[in-house]
């Protein structure tokens, strides 16, 4: 009984002491043993993941429609899983919001770097909100043979299909690869890190392609980060390599919007990008802070009320005035406007819905949208 304990309850700390014992004893294990520990193993990572993706669908409070036990296991068999939260760097998550997974090691093992994934945006339930969560399920070139559970489910619930994968450094792959000496950074959460698209459709990638060879774009977005973890992240990445020439920080609206609880603001979060940036001493010819806002500002159609419109122009004044605020106190900080650069764009066939297209979700932005910024950016950084 104390053993069944072990392996379904304690498996890998029971497993890691018992590989840690005979290791510093010298035991010498025979095949036979070295294979049932093999099989061990696989059916404590097992357990473990599909415990997990269970996990992550309860903590999913808005997908449609619930798979069945028989998908939920040949999912996990695959190594898939349900993420809102994506993360190459295995930073600290941030775990206030809708969406929080508590990532086993387990689980966490089938993602990182040199990855391939095969990703669906699967229908949202929207009696909470619409941001449809991704299932991703790994090594698509080895070319799954599904069930009929599966196809079916998947033919049912996927919103759209999408290729996601990662370098050799754990970074989002930016399409087409470019090598130069000449760096561009695109660091944020979600947002710059394109959730629910495909590699080819991040801002990054149509930075890459607008750009040519030019610069070199790296995409280290992550996924389900706040400013702190964000910044974390960057200064991670610049502690392997710090030379860049120009810094785009994508901010997402839950980064900044006006919460005196958590204490945040566009004033506090604006500062927390200054001093760190101060503090590794960055030397970068621009840092383009575009915020990208939700849904509801950029169409009338979900505004459902008169005061739901006014606190989205306070949102956006009190961003405006803070990131002007800091241009003055360093030139290097340059404003993009979402807002500006889409309707701009929509001038010629603004209708009631059009600006819908720059979206894939209610936070996240679709190819289109990425694109139309991209250029902006490239336009910016031409003119210097």
């Amino acid at each position: 009984m104390n053993f069944l304990v072990s392996v379904l309850g304690l498996g890998m700390p029971f497993f890691i002491v018992f590989i840690l014992s005979s290791t510093c004893f010298n035991f010498k294990l025979t095949a036979q043993t070295q294979r049932k520990l093999a099989h061990l193993k696989r059916q404590i990572f097992e357990y473990k993941y599909r415990s997990n993706l269970d996990l992550e669908l309860n903590y999913i409070g808005n997908i449609a429609k619930r798979p069945s036990r028989t998908v939920i296991n040949e999912l996990a068999s695959l190594r898939s899983v349900y993420m809102h939260v994506f993360d190459f760097f295995n930073t600290p998550y941030y775990e206030g919001g809708d969406y929080y997974h508590q990532q086993e090691e387990a689980l966490m093992g089938s993602f990182g770097k040199n990855k391939n994934l095969e990703g669906h945006y699967i229908r949202a339930g929207f009696e909470t909100n619409n941001i449809q969560p991704s299932l991703l399920i790994p090594n698509p070139e080895s070319k799954n043979i599904y069930s009929d559970d599966v196809k079916e489910y998947l033919e049912q619930e996927s919103v759209s299909k999408f290729t996601l994968s990662s370098d050799k450094f754990g970074k989002r792959t930016t399409l087409p690869k470019v090598s130069s000496e000449k760096k561009i950074w695109v660091i944020g959460d979600s947002v710059a890190f394109g959730e629910g698209i495909g590699d080819k459709d991040t801002l990054a990638s149509f930075l890459q392609r607008d750009l040519m060879d030019k610069y070199e774009v790296y995409n280290l977005g992550v996924a389900g980060l706040d400013t702190e973890n964000i910044l974390e992240t960057f200064e991670r990445a610049f502690g392997f390599e710090s030379d860049l020439d120009y810094l785009v920080y994508i901010m997402c609206e839950n980064d900044f919007h006006e919460d005196p609880a958590l204490q945040i603001s566009a004033e506090t979060e604006l500062r927390k990008i200054e001093r760190k940036f101060k503090k590794l001493n960055i030397n970068v010819k621009k840092i383009f802070i575009l915020p990208v806002y939700n849904i509801t500002h950029v169409s009338p159609y979900f505004i459902n009320s008169v005061a739901s419109a006014k606190k989205n122009s306070q949102v956006r004044s009190s961003f405006i005035k803070s990131v002007n605020e800091l241009s003055k106190r360093d030139n290097r900080y340059e404003f993009v406007s979402s807002m500006e650069v889409f309707s701009k764009f929509d001038q010629d066939i603004k209708t009631y819905y059009s600006m819908l297209s720059y979206y894939v979700d209610t936070h996240h932005l679709s190819g289109l949208g990425n694109k139309i910024l991209a250029q902006e950016i490239r336009r910016r950084i031409e003119k210097e």
